[in-house]
């Protein structure tokens, strides 16, 4: 049931955030999230996200981001079965983000009237802002960390966010117990919380796209900040294994990196 959930599932979405973009996803999807966010860790705790300027001496000018990037390769990636519990937990998360308070429990008694047993789910309008990480890197290099900052402590571990990713929508197909595609009644979560705002329409065989009215963060590619003391700098650190190459892409220089154990849970905790 919380094999999706974990980073080392063969679910081809999950797969597809995590190897193609070392994607940390965020439990809560956020509308703020920026590049330049710093999310500071201590053991399985992770802070809220501030902006890496505040705990840097001197404060760095960091490179503009490159925005609205279309994720071509998550398009038409379409998760593996997951109980309904478990998919529409996730949507539910999102729909919630996108103000539909009123939505949410009309959308699980939706899916619960026609005994969907489980959940794929997709994001067809995915795009990422990120930051070179070159520049970073060179717009980091003067820079040490502030040990006068309160968060500036022995045991923390730093993480600056150099991209990010967002979507105004959630495609979900409900299946029976034979997977078999099941249409629901989405007239009752339109009608929920017209202040929300959340479209919902029938876009394949059994398939829903619900859409907010704007884009939320859902996911954040991080990079390790190491104060060196020996060389007296700052560097991000680089992984254990090569890059994985990107399809298409050349590979990063530096690989994201991700919070947390490479079998823990995919989502960010932040405290």
């Amino acid at each position: 049931m919380l094999r999706v959930c974990k980073r080392n599932t063969s679910d081809p979405l999950v797969r597809a955030f995590l190897d193609n973009y070392g994607l940390n996803l965020l439990s809560i999807p956020r509308k703020n999230a920026m590049c330049g966010d710093l999310y500071i860790a201590e053991g399985a705790r992770v802070s809220t996200p501030g902006h890496i300027t505040q705990v840097l001496v001197p404060p760095p000018v960091l490179p503009e981001p490159v925005t609205g990037e279309l994720l071509t390769e998550l398009t038409g990636v379409v998760s593996r079965q997951v109980s309904a519990d478990v998919g529409l937990g996730l949507s539910e998360k999102l729909l919630a983000a996108f103000g539909a308070v009123g939505a949410v429990t009309s959308f699980r008694q939706a899916y619960a009237a026609k005994k969907a047993a489980q959940i794929r789910f997709r994001f067809r309008d995915a795009t990422r802002d990120y930051m070179d990480p070159l520049a970073l890197g060179a717009a980091l290099k003067n820079c040490r960390l502030d040990t006068a900052h309160p968060f500036v402590a022995e045991g923390h571990t730093y993480f600056v966010v150099g991209g990010v990713v967002r979507t105004q929508s959630i495609s979900i197909v409900a299946e029976d117990l034979r997977e078999s595609g099941i249409d629901v009644d989405i007239g009752a979560m339109q009608l929920a919380d017209a202040k929300a705002k959340v479209d919902a329409k029938r876009t394949n065989i059994g398939e829903v796209t619900y859409t907010g009215p704007e884009k939320l963060a859902i996911g954040v590619e991080l990079y390790e900040l190491v104060d060196d003391r020996e060389q007296q700098k700052l560097t991000l650190k680089l992984p254990k294994k090569p890059p994985r190459t990107l399809r298409g892409r050349a590979a990063p220089a530096v690989a994201p990196a991700l919070v947390g154990a490479p079998d823990g849970d995919i989502f960010i905790a932040v405290a």
